[in-house]
C-alpha cells in the first residue's frame, strides 16, 4: 500500500486474500508490480514462514535471492470499465470485460509471476513514444508466454511475463501458466471478447479462480410482499369474472357496459358491469417495478489534464503450494492468507 501511493493507485477492494487495484496509466501500474515484486524479497519475514516451502528463500547462482517469503501473483488488463460507488464502502468500484479479464489473467500466473495482456504492453509502448523518460532505464524483462485461452473469454489471450530484471532468472523456476492451454492466434472472423462477458456484469471469483454463484438478493419486505398477495387476489378476482362475463356472452343475456373507476391514489382501473348489474371486481394494476436502488453518481478516473484516460485494472494474490510448485500443473488450493 505504501507503493501504491507512489504510483498513484487506487485499492477498488480486496476479495479474500487478492487485491483489485485501478492506476491511471498502465506504465504506472506495471512500475507497481516490478517495485512490489522487488520489495517482498527484502521484507524480514517470519522465521516459521520462510520455514515453509510456500515461502521459502530461493537463490541465483551468485547468490542473490530470488524468493524469499510470501509469493504473489499478478496480472493486468487495460480498458475503460464502468465505475460505481460501492453503497457499503463508499469507494468507486469497476466492472466489465477489462477487469473480468484482469481476473483471469492474474488466476493465470504462478506464485512471484506478472502477467499483462498485448493491449497493456501496446498501450505502454505508446506511452513511451510521448515519454521517452517511461522506462527509460530499461528495468524489466518481457517473455512472450504465447496465446492461452482464459476462462470465459471467447478470443484466445496474448499473455507476456514481465519481471525486474534483478528478478529474470525466476522465470526459469516457473511451471505452465494455469490456463485452457495454448491455443492458435484468433482469426480476424473470431468474436470479439466483449459479446463473452457483458459490459454490465462482473465475473464472481473464489480464492481458486473460479466463478461463484452470485448473491442471493435480498428477502422482500413486509410491505412488497403485501402488495404482491394484493395483486395475486386482484388478478384471480378478474380472471374469475371474465370467466364469468364470457360465459354469460355465450349465453346471449344481453349486452356489457364498461368504463373506468379512480382509486384513492388516483389509479384508473377499469371494470365491467354484466347485464345483473353486479359489479365484479376491477383489473389489476400493473406489476408494479421496484425502485432503483439509491446510489451515487459514478465517477471514473480522470488524468491530470481532464481527460478520460484507460484504467488498468490488476489483479493479485497469494501463491499456493501449487503454483510454487515449478512443475504443478495440478488446480491451485485456495491461497495462503497474507
Amino acid at each position: 500500500r505504501d507503493l501504491m501511493r507512489k504510483f498513484r493507485g487506487y485499492e477498488v477492494k480486496t476479495e479474500g486474500t487478492t487485491f483489485m487495484v485501478a492506476f491511471f496509466t498502465a506504465w504506472e501500474a506495471l512500475s507497481w508490480c516490478l517495485a512490489v515484486q522487488e520489495a517482498l524479497v527484502t521484507v524480514n519475514w517470519p522465521e516459521e514462514l520462510v520455514a515453509s516451502t510456500l515461502a521459502a528463500p530461493v537463490v541465483d547462482d551468485d547468490g542473490a535471492a530470488l524468493f524469499c517469503g510470501m509469493r504473489v501473483y499478478m496480472g493486468m488488463q487495460v480498458g475503460m470499465p464502468k465505475g460505481k460507488r460501492a453503497p457499503t464502502t463508499g469507494r468507486m468500484d469497476y466492472y466489465g470485460p477489462s477487469v473480468n479479464k484482469s481476473a483471469r489473467v492474474a488466476h493465470a500466473a504462478n506464485g512471484g509471476q506478472v502477467l499483462i495482456t498485448e493491449d497493456v504492453l501496446n498501450d505502454i509502448l505508446k506511452a513511451q513514444e510521448g515519454d521517452f523518460k517511461i522506462f527509460q532505464d530499461d528495468p524489466f524483462v518481457i517473455k512472450d508466454m504465447g496465446f492461452h485461452g482464459l476462462k470465459g473469454i471467447a478470443r484466445p489471450t496474448h499473455i507476456y511475463e514481465v519481471l525486474p530484471r534483478s528478478l529474470h532468472e525466476r522465470s526459469d523456476c516457473f511451471g505452465k501458466l494455469h490456463t485452457l492451454g495454448l491455443q492458435d492466434p484468433p482469426r480476424d472472423e473470431d468474436p470479439p471478447d466483449e459479446d463473452e462477458e457483458s459490459e454490465q456484469q462482473t465475473v464472481n471469483l473464489d480464492e481458486d479462480g473460479d466463478e461463484t454463484e452470485p448473491p442471493n438478493p435480498p428477502p422482500p419486505t413486509p410491505a412488497k410482499k403485501k402488495l404482491e398477495k394484493k395483486l395475486r387476489k386482484q388478478q384471480h378476482e378478474s380472471q374469475n369474472a371474465d370467466q364469468k362475463l364470457e360465459d354469460e356472452k355465450k349465453r346471449g343475456e344481453g349486452n356489457v357496459e364498461s368504463g373506468k373507476l379512480e382509486d384513492d391514489a388516483g389509479h384508473h382501473q377499469s371494470y365491467t358491469i354484466p347485464p345483473d348489474d353486479t359489479i365484479l371486481s376491477p383489473e389489476p394494476l400493473p406489476a408494479v417495478r421496484e425502485d432503483e436502488p439509491n446510489t451515487a453518481a459514478s465517477e471514473s478516473n480522470v488524468d491530470p489534464a481532464g481527460s478520460k484516460s484507460v484504467v488498468p485494472v490488476l489483479r493479485m494474490g497469494m501463491a499456493t503450494k501449487e503454483n510454487v510448485n515449478s512443475q504443478s500443473t495440478s488446480p491451485r488450493s485456495p491461497m495462503a492468507q497474507d
